[in-house]
């Protein structure tokens, strides 16, 4: 049987998350759980990115590069024009 650092070099997983918070924390979970045996990419939007970093669920490491604070899972931003926070701030 393979080790788990084999499996891993094998694969990669890319999961795209809608731009809210309620979907994103979760997706990042199943991200964890997954990048145990894949390499992950997560992909959210780049409006996110701050708010991601501001909750200590990211960072940049040495290369510059965005990453979960899990290690083994890439985050990647992309532009697509939602400026938009959809989070409920009073009810």
């Amino acid at each position: 049987m393979e080790d788990t650092h084999e499996i891993k070099n094998e694969g990669h997983v890319v999961l795209i998350a809608p731009p809210f918070f309620g979907h994103i924390i979760p997706l990042l979970d199943f991200a964890k759980l997954l990048s145990a045996y894949y390499r992950v990419t997560v992909i959210v939007s780049a409006s996110k990115l701050d708010t991601l970093k501001q909750r200590g669920l990211a960072f940049e490491d040495d290369n510059k590069k965005l990453v979960h604070a899990h290690s083994g899972i890439d985050l990647i931003g992309i532009f697509d024009h939602n400026d938009e926070d959809y989070e409920v701030s009073s009810i």
